[in-house]
């Protein structure tokens, strides 16, 4: 009676083992850091592409996009200069010392 449990339970163990991996090689891994550098590079392709045609034709919609861009831009660099400086809030100018 033992020897057919255990029979039972490496056969269940085997096909639960087999399906994991099998699942495991299927999985598609990326690379973070190829991804990250493709979409970096298309970001500066299209914020020059904006650029340029917002200088050139002067056209609402590039104008528009442009100033939305830079908003964005904004942004982010407001956030990281928070997370640099520890979470302090960062809407004041620093007063110099002396005045």
């Amino acid at each position: 009676m033992k020897i057919f449990e255990q029979e039972t339970s490496n056969t269940a163990f085997n096909d639960l083992f087999s399906h994991r991996s099998l699942k495991d090689l299927q999985k598609e891994v990326y690379s973070v850091k190829g991804l990250r550098k493709e979409l970096t590079d298309i970001y500066q392709k299209l914020s020059a592409y904006i650029n340029a045609n917002a200088q050139v034709k002067s056209d609402e919609f590039f104008v528009k996009t442009l100033e939305v861009l830079n908003n964005s831009r904004k942004y982010y660099a407001d956030v990281l200069a928070r997370r640099k400086a520890g979470g302090k809030v960062l809407s004041e100018p620093l007063k110099e010392e002396g005045k």
